[in-house]
């Protein structure tokens, strides 16, 4: 299967994919959306807990929607 990248008000951009990355200080695990841009970016995140550079980037691909991930404690978790 081949995928076509989107175009949205004249930018061409790939799909989107969902990329995890874990402080190295605090251990806080966050997500991020990646995707593909026809132009070179750069940019940064930085932990909101503690503040440490979390991932920093440069390239055709962009990182946004940052958000902490949940983790469910392993005793709640169902069994299989």
């Amino acid at each position: 299967m081949k995928l076509r990248p989107q175009i949205r008000s004249g930018v061409m951009s790939g799909p989107r994919v969902i990329v995890y990355f874990v402080c190295p200080s605090c251990h806080v695990p966050y997500r991020a959306t990646e995707q593909q841009r026809p132009e070179q970016l750069s940019g940064s995140f930085e932990c909101v807990d503690c503040r440490t550079p979390v991932h920093k980037w440069t390239g055709f691909y962009d990182l946004f929607n940052w958000q902490a991930v949940r983790l469910q404690p392993v005793a709640s978790r169902p069994k299989i």
